[in-house]
């Protein structure tokens, strides 16, 4: 604001990805006012604080979003916008400027606020996964701010700032954020005008080091293209960089503070924008001018008409420019207060509050009101019902009147409560009477009552019957009711911390954030003061769901009108009834019977149609049940296969885990067979021995055949025989056990236990117990 007193262009933006903050510091949200608001605020208090009687000051207001590469003013209701948004143009005379946009003269810091809230309602906004409020565009209000100083000679010292404050989308990442559809296109078109930007922020950045031959990539996004002042034009920016603390956007974080270090090297050269008026006003009667002569010399003129062939769409061109010209050179010669009159003349044609003309059932920014709450997230906060100022409104639906209580009196009476006049707000849900309940706003405090028992048992305040609330002292405990006991409490509780006040009128006192419930219609209570309702549903805090689940399970039972059908069909049998009736009294009155007739046709007519309405939605419904299935099945399907996965690499896992055990175990026998096998080695009897002792055994033999033929007795001969014949068979059992455990296949096993068992039938002779032990083993 400084810079704006002192005649320099300035900007404000702020930039960081999806949900940290950027709209919360730039607009701010309930109480919390964000920059925007402070600012507008601090502008009109210091020109309050003028005192020079030859000053005075201008201020106007504009603004757009850009949403898929389109601009869009912010002051124009959806539905009256132009399809391809408005074109961003480029003259010598106004620079880089919307075509068609409005822009709004503004007096008070009460119409700023009341304008900008107003554009705010018509911003371009959508829940993701992380946040339920992403701003689905980039939001640019522009304040242009005249000082006027009255010099000597009868003439004017302007002094004219642009401020642009400017809400960027964030960056999101796809898989972060969950968008898929129309939030998947919005993302990536915000992605790649904020890539755009980076690549201008980055060459502007090199060109203020010194860097020759740079050219600026300005027309790559429409983003940049009307930034181009603001970046690297006359003008004093600042950025705000919005951070996450989380750790799992660390890589966003990073990427933030690199695109701001780019930015603070961009050096900017500002000038003073004094007396530009006189200026413009002559560059721009100069410039048409010109652009007559040209049309005049091409043989069409303004007058002439236009010359055919490829000439005629440049005569149509030039003509364009000289109206437009011609126009923007009007609004330059109006006076402020001529401006500021069109804009009040154009605010009362379309209603006192300019957000009712593009708003259905909104009223006045600080009214209370309700809005609807749906089973479908996306349906609910579409329908709002205002509680008028200092006045009583009246609550009904399509359903039969109810039976109202006399005062005084414990009769009733069948009669309808309202004198069969419309009610105020009219309800389309099952269960609600034609005159339902009534609620009374005294001074933006609303009391809720209903008009007869009947429509109190279905009526309910955060899961809480009225007739409850109305007949026992119930007091609020947080988001719901608890039960007062105690001697001569009777009645509603309305004493000191309930929130009643002396002179309240009768019925429960309904507080921000209040669910409703109307026979089977779901609604939640809104104090604007306090929040915008679709912020409130967005951030799902107060769902149909919660107020569901917050009702007894026999609150049904309160409901005893069904809705239209039921109407209907009721009605077409009093018709009928009607008709029997008449034929009996006076069979001969043929008029009378044709009106019946005409009647019942036109009954039938309407029930048919209500007939197709239902067998409709039934079928809506059918089909949404088997998309439900089908969905179902699908997630079945995709949790038996993520089980049978998982079991799959469960038993991959235990069968490598037993190969590898299995594996050392056979490394360990190996090992074990090699350490038997060299012990045996060690063991086995040489060739020479086994040589000797084949020898010996032979003599031994020869000499027990030469003593019994001599027949000397031959005893120790016998003896040493057979402590031969048991050495050689202890060698050749000693080389079996060895062949045996050198063999590598499977029956390996088995010939080393028979080998073993030979071993052990040998009696008397030294077997050594190591290879006993090891072959055992």
């Amino acid at each position: 604001l400084d810079n704006a007193w002192a005649g320099y262009h300035c900007c404000l933006f702020a930039y960081g990805q999806t949900g940290s903050g950027k709209s919360y510091s730039m607009v701010g949200y309930g109480q919390n006012k964000g920059i925007v608001p402070i600012s507008c605020e601090e502008i009109f208090k210091r020109i309050g604080t003028n005192t020079d009687a030859d000053k005075h000051y201008e201020v106007m207001v504009s603004m757009l979003e850009i949403y898929n590469e389109t601009v869009q003013d912010l002051f124009v209701g959806v539905d009256d916008r132009p399809k391809h948004g408005l074109q961003i143009r480029e003259s010598k005379a106004l620079g880089i400027y919307i075509d068609g946009i409005i822009k709004n003269a503004v007096s008070s810091y009460e119409e700023i606020e009341k304008a900008i809230e107003h554009g705010t309602s018509n911003r371009s906004i959508a829940s993701t996964a992380m946040n339920a409020t992403s701003s689905r565009a980039h939001t640019v209000i522009t304040i242009e701010f005249k000082q006027v100083q009255k010099i000597q000679g009868g003439q004017q010292a302007v002094k004219v700032s642009n401020i642009n404050l400017v809400d960027l989308a964030g960056s999101e990442k796809a898989n972060q954020t969950g968008a898929k559809g129309d939030r998947l296109k919005e993302g990536s078109a915000i992605n790649k005008s904020l890539s755009a930007l980076g690549n201008v922020i980055e060459k502007l950045a090199e060109r203020s080091q010194g860097k020759k031959n740079v050219v600026i990539p300005y027309r790559d996004s429409k983003l940049t293209r009307l930034l181009q002042n603001a970046l690297g034009g006359s003008s004093k920016t600042i950025m705000v960089c919005a951070l996450s603390p989380a750790s799992s956007n660390y890589e966003e974080t990073l990427s933030t503070l690199r695109y701001a270090d780019r930015a603070k090297k961009i050096k900017n050269h500002v000038v003073i924008n004094e007396n530009p008026q006189e200026k413009l006003m002559r560059e721009m009667k100069e410039e048409n001018e010109r652009l007559m002569e040209m049309l005049k010399k091409m043989g069409g003129g303004v007058e002439g008409g236009a010359p055919g062939g490829a000439s005629s769409e440049l005569v149509r061109e030039q003509e364009d420019k000289i109206a437009q010209l011609e126009q923007m050179l009007k609004e330059q010669q109006m006076s402020f207060q001529d401006k500021l009159n069109e804009t009040r003349e154009r605010e009362d044609a379309h209603g006192k509050n300019p957000l009712d003309a593009n708003t259905k059932n909104i009223g006045g920014s600080q009214t209370p009101l309700m809005v609807n709450l749906n089973a479908e997230r996306s349906l609910s906060g579409r329908l709002r019902y205002v509680f008028t100022d200092d006045a009583e409104v009246t609550i009904g639906g399509h359903g039969p009147p109810v039976t109202k209580k006399k005062e005084g009196s414990d009769s009733d009476s069948d009669s309808d409560s309202d004198s069969g006049d419309e009610p105020d707000i009219l309800l389309g849900a099952d269960g609600v009477f034609a005159t339902h309940a009534k609620v009374e706003n005294k001074e933006r405090r609303c009391f809720l009552t209903a008009v007869a028992d009947e429509s109190a048992s279905s009526t309910w305040v955060n899961g809480k019957c009225v007739q409850d609330l109305l007949s026992a002292p119930w007091a609020r405990d947080g988001d719901g009711w608890t039960l007062k006991e105690g001697p001569g409490l009777e009645g509603p509780w309305r004493e000191e911390g309930s929130g009643y006040e002396e002179g309240d009128p009768a019925g429960v006192l309904l507080l921000h954030g209040d669910r409703l419930v109307f026979g089977k219609g779901f609604f939640l209570f809104v104090d604007p003061r306090l929040a915008i309702p679709e912020m409130m549903v967005m951030a799902g805090k107060y769902t149909y769901s919660r107020a569901r689940r917050e009702l007894p399970e026999h609150w049904r039972e309160g409901v005893k009108t069904k809705g239209l059908k039921n109407v209907l069909h009721a009605a077409f049998a009093k018709s009928k009834t009607k008709k029997m009736e008449d034929e009996k009294d006076d069979s001969d009155s043929e008029s009378q019977h044709t009106d019946s007739e005409d009647e019942k046709n036109k009954l039938e007519s309407q029930l048919h149609r209500t007939g197709d309405e239902v067998s409709l939605l039934r079928k809506k419904l059918q089909e949404t049940e088997a998309l439900l299935k089908k969905a179902r099945q699908q997630e079945q399907a995709e949790k038996e296969a993520k089980e049978s996965a998982l079991l799959a690499v469960n038993n991959a896992k235990q069968a490598a885990f037993k190969a590898d055990k299995e594996k050392k175990a056979a490394q360990a026998q190996a090992r074990d067979a090699l350490e038997a096998a060299a012990v045996f080695e060690e063991l086995r009897p040489s060739t020479d021995a086994k040589m000797r002792l084949d020898l010996a055994i032979t003599r031994i033999l020869s000499a027990m055949e030469v003593a019994r033929a001599a027949g000397v007795d031959a005893t120790g001969v016998v003896a040493a025989e057979a402590k031969l014949d048991m050495l050689r068979k202890n060698v050749q059992v000693s080389e079996k056990l060895s062949q045996a455990c050198r063999i590598t296949d499977d029956s390996a096993t088995m010939q080393v236990k028979l080998a073993l068992a030979q071993v052990k039938q040998v009696h008397g002779m030294p077997i050594d117990k190591r290879m006993v032990q090891k072959t055992e083993a």
